[in-house]
């Protein structure tokens, strides 16, 4: 069967009072009923209680029979078959030489990479207080969902620190995973610090979806990696947060948010109802200062897909945007306030489509760099876009869409491809006669290579104001307006002549 294992080691074991002696080889931690024809190495159970609990046994030599202290020379441990493990305030830190998989696949032949036929083996892990720890550094080091169900919750004052990756959802195809199971991690509380290079996956698995929520008053460091949601081409995982903090990168390092990475990984969604995002790294737009990445990779036949909604709270990029990178990709902003410290970038490769959309009034939107739309990656130096749109959608506010403020230069696409420029008026009750869209130092090129999705009546155009010109969508006039217009301008002159 698949094995769940943690790795204590013999220092841990001393403090605990256990006084084990030490084996010749690594073992396993099982927490749950491992299957006992599989006795490619020992497995030591836990069906309940804390990771420092006394009752772990060997049922390939004492089913059912008295348990004991975990050995010493553990290396990882697996936990399955419907496990719930409580970790508290009350209980000593947990260490992990290796790592730990919440929730694992099993089979006949027994041990991780040998599973020929897949079995649910699902666990819960919940931490609501005092330490957990990993010491592997590799990318094996957390794992929730390995081919199966699991289930992370952290909460309280838990803190769970992790040395290399920490991954949700993770697994080959069939039949070494299990179809339509899922992974879920949940931090309510506390601290989930991921110190490796690795940072956080969401989805490298490719039957199980995995997903993760960020609430309350939890807080997700990833100093050193990134996060990365749909990994290896896997698809349908997802990011919720909707309070507490993530912070990726480090000023001296910087991290990349990736929303849908691979060829063919589909479906990957990020969606913030609140809290607060910080991606660190060196401010502005130098070369390949990427933060933000929805839909990376792509062929234009199997591109990855994904989507960033925000509706409240704070994200901050010290570094540039890209919607649509080689990919397809989607940003939504209907609140909050978004702020990126270099580029803004939709479209930017020729087989990418990408979409900006702006929903009402109730967003702040600024972006320290350029701004690009079909026209190429201003961080790499590429000159042909893709199919990428600027869309808004108006509310009853007074301007009825948030401005998008760019303090650099727009370039709105290119002699190759369009640049796609859409207003929605239909919820706004009262349809102003103006729309600021975007304002930038300029627009390079003006509108030659614009395609406007209007509604009847308006028109687009640029007048000086703001960072230094705004693009607008503009009413236009009613043949009685130009008459009245044009009698004014008789009048004027006639006054003029009797003057004279």
């Amino acid at each position: 069967m698949r094995k769940h294992v943690f790795t204590l080691s013999a220092v841990m074991a001393a403090a605990l009072g256990w006084g084990l002696a030490p084996t010749a080889s690594a073992q396993s931690f099982i927490f749950g009923d491992a299957d006992a024809t599989a006795a490619a190495v020992p497995d030591f159970e836990l069906t309940s209680g804390s990771l420092n609990g006394a009752n772990y046994y060997n049922d390939m030599t004492n089913i059912g029979g008295a348990g004991g202290p975990v050995p010493a020379t553990v290396s990882r441990v697996f936990l399955g078959n419907n496990a719930t493990v409580t970790h508290t305030a009350a209980d000593l830190p947990f260490l992990i030489n290796s790592g730990i998989d919440v929730g694992t696949r099993v089979g006949p032949t027994g041990g991780p990479g040998n599973t020929l036929v897949a079995y649910p083996d699902n666990a819960t892990l919940n931490v609501t207080g005092g330490s957990v720890t990993t010491g592997g550094g590799g990318l094996n080091s957390f794992q929730v969902g390995e081919g199966t169900d699991g289930t992370l919750n952290l909460s309280g004052t838990g803190l769970i620190t992790v040395a290399g990756r920490f991954a949700v959802a993770v697994g080959g195809a069939l039949p070494n995973s299990v179809a339509g199971s899922s992974a879920a991690a949940t931090v309510s509380g506390g601290t989930l610090q991921v110190n490796g290079t690795q940072g956080i996956t969401i989805g490298p698995g490719q039957v199980t979806t995995g997903s993760l929520t960020l609430s309350g008053t939890g807080a997700i460091n990833v100093p050193n990696g990134g996060f990365e949601v749909g990994g290896g081409g896997s698809s349908n995982h997802s990011v919720g947060v909707s309070g507490g903090t993530l912070t990726i990168g480090t000023l001296a390092g910087g991290g990349i948010l990736r929303v849908g990475q691979g060829n063919n990984s589909t479906g990957n969604t990020f969606t913030q109802t609140g809290g607060t995002i910080v991606v660190n790294g060196t401010t502005g737009a130098a070369t390949n200062n990427e933060s933000l990445i929805i839909g990376a990779a792509g062929n234009g036949t199997l591109n990855a897909q994904g989507s960033y909604a925000i509706s409240a709270g704070a994200l901050t990029l010290a570094g540039s945007a890209q919607v649509g990178n080689n990919g397809d990709g989607t940003f939504s902003a209907s609140g909050g306030a978004v702020t990126i410290g270099g580029n803004l970038a939709v479209a930017n490769f020729a087989t990418s489509n990408g979409v900006f959309s702006v929903n009402g009034s109730a967003s702040s939107i600024s972006v320290a760099g350029l701004l690009a739309v079909s026209s190429g990656n201003p961080d790499q130096a590429t000159a042909t876009g893709g199919n990428g749109t600027l869309a808004f959608a108006a509310d009853n506010g007074v301007n009825g869409v948030s401005i998008i403020g760019v303090l650099g230069s727009a370039t709105l696409g290119d002699a190759d491809t369009l640049a796609n420029i859409s207003l929605d008026i239909t919820g706004d009750g009262t349809p102003n006669p103006v729309y600021n869209l975007v304002t930038a130092s300029s627009f390079v090129g003006g509108l030659t290579n614009v395609s406007a999705s209007l509604p009847v009546g308006y028109f687009l155009q640029i007048i000086a104001g703001g960072s230094g010109q705004i693009l607008q969508a503009v009413v236009v006039p009613e043949p009685a307006t130009w008459a009245l217009a044009a009698l004014a301008v008789a009048g004027y002159g006639i006054s003029r002549r009797r003057r004279a």
